[in-house]
């Protein structure tokens, strides 16, 4: 795929959503990757970015600190000089980072977060300032691969007591756990990503 080809970080794609490993090679916010943000934009990807997340084995993990480039501060300008591109910070952006995501979901209309486990619990279960007042529109829920069985269960039971615990409405808890992603993905319904693979 053309778009693989010109950013130098790992890349996974589907046909809606680009997934960006960037704190591996390269800083989203280089000018030299805009080749890369413009056929982005120009396919309607989403882009769907790993944040402060760091490898505890292999080569990753003996990086040093300036090559994590992964914060969601280093997609603003990309996120700016390409509206129709929608960005996911996973994992709510890290924990260390949470604030420049929501920063971002507060600044940028194609800027959104998801609530992976690991940092994207963590931030909500500690209760973390700035969290209240977010658009809540601006949330997903996130599973990180888990499709079913009791942990899954257990995790959509949590989620709803936390989101509760912050004043969601029941209304507010169908959005987070299906309505907002598929606003943002674009898509009226699931099966279409499934008609898509």
């Amino acid at each position: 795929m053309a778009a693989s080809l010109l950013f130098d970080g790992l890349l996974y794609h589907s046909r809606i959503l680009l997934e960006v490993l960037p704190f591996i090679l390269s800083d989203p916010n280089d000018e030299k990757h805009e080749p890369f943000w413009k056929v982005v934009e120009d396919l309607d990807f989403v882009v769907f970015s790993h944040c402060g997340w760091v490898s505890r084995s292999g080569e990753w993990a003996r990086r040093r600190l300036s090559s994590l480039t992964a914060t969601p501060f280093h997609f603003e300008v990309p996120a700016r000089k390409h509206p129709k591109v929608r960005f996911i910070f996973a994992h709510f952006g890290g924990a260390a980072t949470y604030l420049e995501t929501i920063v971002l979901l507060s600044r940028l209309p194609n800027c959104f977060a998801d609530t992976c486990p690991g940092w994207g619990k963590w931030v909500w279960e500690n209760r973390l300032p700035g969290l209240k007042g977010l658009d809540r529109s601006k949330v997903l829920f996130g599973t990180d691969g888990e499709q079913g069985g009791k942990v899954y269960g257990a995790r959509i039971q949590w989620w709803a007591r936390t989101l509760r615990s912050y004043g969601y409405p029941e209304a507010g808890l169908r959005k987070y756990f299906r309505q907002n992603a598929l606003h943002v993905l674009h898509l009226k319904s699931y099966s279409t990503i499934l008609a898509a693979r």
